[in-house]
Order: structure tokens, then sequence, then C-alpha cells
């Protein structure tokens, strides 16, 4: 059994995972990962809190630019906004500085509804081809070590966070 850093250690832990199903996961050729297939052992986190999800694929207050002011997002009776202002509310909340609209996160909560999280891990990611993430569901994929080869990208449709505790670049 490989022996992976703390910080990947504490990752796992943070999305609920003791272990990693792989070791280590080599991708040579083109895949497009989804909601149907996956190389990866994908463990899904179903949430309705917005602070689990801003925890999950978010960015921390403290990295995050600004979000836009309620008064921008038309937020004053959410009983009555349409759904895409909610969804631009719980974006601005997840990725910007969820301080400015704490006072309608229990509104946005309610609207939302629930969220599944999609979380892909392995200790040590190779990929030397092009990786697709396509998913109507956020993924998560974490990683002790993520190796890009020559040929080797990720492309993302959708939200993916991408947590690796080194990056490798040999291409």
């Amino acid at each position: 059994m490989q022996r992976f850093s703390k910080n990947f250690s504490d990752r796992l832990a943070h999305y609920g995972l003791a272990q990693v199903a792989h070791e280590h996961i080599n991708i040579t050729s083109p895949i497009t990962i989804d909601d149907n297939n996956s190389p990866f052992a994908i463990k899904e986190i179903t949430t309705n809190c917005l602070d689990e999800l801003k925890s999950l694929i978010g960015t921390p207050n403290n990295q995050a630019n600004a979000a836009p002011s309620s008064e921008h997002l038309a937020l004053s009776s959410l009983a009555t906004i349409p759904d895409d202002k909610i969804y631009d509310a719980a974006t601005a909340y997840i990725f910007g500085d969820s301080s400015t609209l704490q006072h309608h996160k229990a509104a946005i909560e309610s609207k939302l509804g629930a969220r599944t999280v999609k979380v892909a891990s392995a200790g040590t990611v190779t990929i030397s081809s092009v990786v697709t993430f396509d998913s109507s569901n956020p993924y998560v994929l974490t990683a002790d070590t993520l190796i890009f080869e020559p040929g080797g990208q990720i492309v993302n449709v959708g939200v993916l966070t991408i947590n690796a505790s080194t990056i490798q670049n040999n291409a």
C-alpha cells in the first residue's frame, strides 16, 4: 500500500473517504467521465447546505472575489424571483465571498434544493490523453499526485474542482 501525503489523507477525510479505491489510474486514451462512465470509484455527496457545497467545490471567502450584493442579484423577494437568479445567487455564495449573501442563505437553500457532488479519487493519476468531465453534477478530482504526460489534458464541461498535493507537468 502506497503511503500518501498528510494533505491528501486530510482531503480524503474531508470528502468522507477513508482510503482510495485505486492507488494509480493511468489514462492513455480519450475518455469522457460522466454520470455513467468513470475509471474512478465515485463517491456521491448529496447536500442542501450551501456551506457544505462551498466547502466541497467552492472558493474560501479569504480567497474569493466579493460576491455580488443581494441588490445586484435582485433577491428582495425570493418567492417571486426566477430560478436562474437563485442559481446566480448560489453560484455567488459558493464561489464568491458568501458573507455578502449570508442573510439570504436559508431562502436560497430552500429554493435550490439538494445537490449532488461526485468525488473521484486516486493516489496517483497519470493523464496522457484527453479526459473530459461532463456531468450535470459538480465533480471533485482529488489525488495525491496528478501527472500530465505529453498529450494529457483535462477538459471540463460543468463544475470541476481539482485537489492534488502534487501536480507534475511532463508535457
